[in-house]
């Protein structure tokens, strides 16, 4: 159970429904890792060399926030699947 006193991310609260099916919810992570790679993706724009405009520091480092979130949500169902496999 989480400590509700250190609530600091929308992941932090997340947890897989007690009724989820259980295995491996490939569709959930891959659409979890397929945000997080496209926002990087977008990020690496502001360093191709061009000389473009730059995003300021507090915008990268929510970008690198939110990459961080969906990494966590997508290790979070693989724990679900690594703990239900099987059954």
């Amino acid at each position: 159970m989480t400590d509700l006193n250190f609530i600091c991310t929308p992941e932090d609260l997340f947890e897989v429904p007690a009724d989820a099916p259980p295995g491996y919810p490939t569709d959930a992570i891959d659409c979890a890792l397929t945000r997080a790679e496209s926002t990087l993706i977008m990020l690496s724009g502001q360093f191709d060399g061009t000389g473009a405009e730059q995003n300021a520091p507090h915008i990268v480092s929510n970008v690198l926030w939110a990459v961080q979130g969906e990494i966590r949500l997508a290790l979070k169902m693989l724990r679900h699947g690594h703990k239900t496999e099987g059954k």
